[in-house]
């Protein structure tokens, strides 16, 4: 016994026979546009100021990193000279 099967049409339509797929909710454009404009909006949300201060607002930045990562101590003073924040190396595995 032998399977046929028939061929894709050239035309692109659907074979006789064949169960129609539905159209999608949204076109894959109208998803990309709206996933770049949630993106750009939540971007320009993160740059914006508060108008009060917060608990989490410090002068120190913590940096987590693998127990072989070194920064000098001249590294460390720099960063501190040129933009104000105490920079805090923490060790993790």
């Amino acid at each position: 016994m032998s399977i046929q099967s028939t061929p894709p049409s050239p035309t692109g339509l659907a074979r006789p026979g064949a169960a129609a797929r539905p159209a999608p909710a949204l076109s894959r454009r109208a998803l990309l546009a709206g996933t770049a404009a949630g993106a750009v909006g939540l971007s320009l949300a993160a740059c914006g100021k508060s108008k009060k201060a917060t608990q989490g607002d410090s002068k120190t930045v913590t940096v987590v990193t693998h127990d072989s990562f070194h920064v000098s101590e001249d590294l460390m003073k720099a960063f501190t000279s040129e933009t104000g924040y105490t920079l805090k190396i923490a060790t993790s595995g």
